[in-house]
């Protein structure tokens, strides 16, 4: 299949299953919502632990659902599936996690150290947020494919070690092709910069009421589950087309 026929493929795709889509609405609308409300009354203070706990179960079922429509569509299922076998779900997810959090150690390390670096050196808090800042953009940009492409080869091979073959994620790529490659890459890019857009888009045309509910509601309920889902399904049929 072409770019073209893929997307417009995956732009109807999160319809064809209203409840699971309104469900990891609902599972991503209950640990924004706690967030947002928490910083907007204390701003300045960190999360509490127990915060941290719902974000944290709630990236769990989120993520191993998408595995789950990533699997689904490999497995040539044109509908989006059906929120259950929540074991299956937890443990997808609790692997997903895991995944993200061992490839971003040495990113985090090397952050830490340019910034113990900068300030060592006489560097002033701005200049030292500005180019700490310019690298995480930078490093963002490479790790995205890295472990999307990490967690695809972990859900089709239903191992967590394939997670970590770097001679996969090569052979992937070329079996993708550099040309679909860098326009999933493209895609992939837009999803992560349109909710905020979307939102101060929202807040601009429902200035004349207090926006942050509603906004909030249709971000979370309504528009990230839509960008997810499509980009999930855009990127696995490539993968399936290419890689399978």
């Amino acid at each position: 299949m072409e770019i073209r026929e893929i997307v417009k493929d995956s732009l109807s795709y999160p319809l064809t299953n209203w409840k699971s889509y309104l469900i990891l609405g609902v599972i991503l609308i209950i640990t924004s919502l706690y967030i947002e409300i928490w910083w907007s009354f204390y701003p300045n203070a960190g999360l509490p632990f127990g915060v941290i706990i719902v974000e944290l179960v709630t990236g769990i079922l989120s993520l191993g659902y998408l595995i789950k429509i990533f699997k689904s569509t490999v497995d040539c299922e044109n509908v989006l599936p059906k929120f259950n076998g929540l074991l299956n779900i937890i443990v997808d997810g609790f692997k997903g996690i895991l995944v993200i959090i061992i490839y971003a150690i040495p990113f985090s390390i090397l952050f830490l150290g340019v910034a113990l670096f900068l300030r060592a050196n006489g560097y002033s808090s701005n200049d030292i947020f500005g180019l700490t800042t310019l690298l995480m953009t930078i490093c963002t940009v490479v790790i995205i494919p890295i472990i999307t492409l990490s967690l695809a080869n972990m859900a089709f091979e239903g191992k967590l070690s394939s997670a970590f073959s770097s001679s996969e994620i090569r052979d992937d790529i070329d079996d993708i092709g550099w040309g679909n490659f860098i326009a999933l890459y493209f895609i992939l890019g837009i999803i992560y910069i349109s909710p905020n857009h979307i939102s101060t888009a929202l807040n601009y045309l429902l200035g004349w009421i207090d926006p942050f509910l509603i906004v909030t509601i249709i971000k979370y309920l309504i528009i990230i589950p839509y960008l997810y889902i499509f980009a999930i399904r855009t990127f696995a049929v490539i993968y399936r087309s290419s890689v399978v």
